[in-house]
């Protein structure tokens, strides 16, 4: 399903960016969220600062302020150990602003689902690319085939999913 990410909040996790990163194409992903309120924690942003520089990436920073926000930190850092606090920040920040959780981890994915938050990964980024026709849906194959060429992991079943639609 095409998620409407116009007007929303969607907080990015490093694996999207270094997707885009990776294809030095941040003007596409740029051109995918140019309604959206595009945030990125500062952990996130420290993570990805030594493996590829983001300053063509419209961005703000998403950053805590109440205890809630804190308190959900500290309670998925203890019920899901295998979270970093960068992946973790994607959920709070998701979770506060209402927004989606862009990301193509599996653990993170999990989390969020289980906290009611809407996620989007890359091939959900190249569905929302097709639908407002900024892309074909061969364009956007030939992207995600580049991504995965150049690291990208992104489970093989949702792959082969969209390699079969249209």
């Amino acid at each position: 399903m095409v998620q409407d990410l116009s007007k929303q909040y969607v907080i990015l996790d490093n694996n999207i960016i270094f997707d885009f990163g990776s294809l030095d194409d941040f003007d596409l992903l740029n051109k995918i969220l140019a309604d959206s309120f595009v945030l990125i924690s500062p952990d996130v942003k420290e993570e990805i600062k030594e493996e590829i520089s983001i300053d063509r990436l419209r961005f703000q920073l998403g950053v805590y302020i109440s205890a809630n926000d804190y308190e959900t930190h500290f309670r998925l850092k203890r019920e899901h150990r295998g979270l970093t606090d960068a992946d973790i920040s994607c959920v709070v920040l998701a979770k506060k602003h209402e927004g989606l959780c862009g990301s193509n981890d599996r653990l993170i994915r999990k989390v969020a689902k289980q906290e009611g938050i809407v996620i989007i990964g890359s091939i959900g980024l190249l569905e929302c690319a097709i639908a407002q026709r900024i892309l074909t849906h061969k364009q956007a194959v030939d992207i995600l085939l580049k991504t995965i060429e150049n690291g990208a992991f992104i489970e093989q079943k949702l792959v082969n999913n969209f390699l079969r639609r249209r």
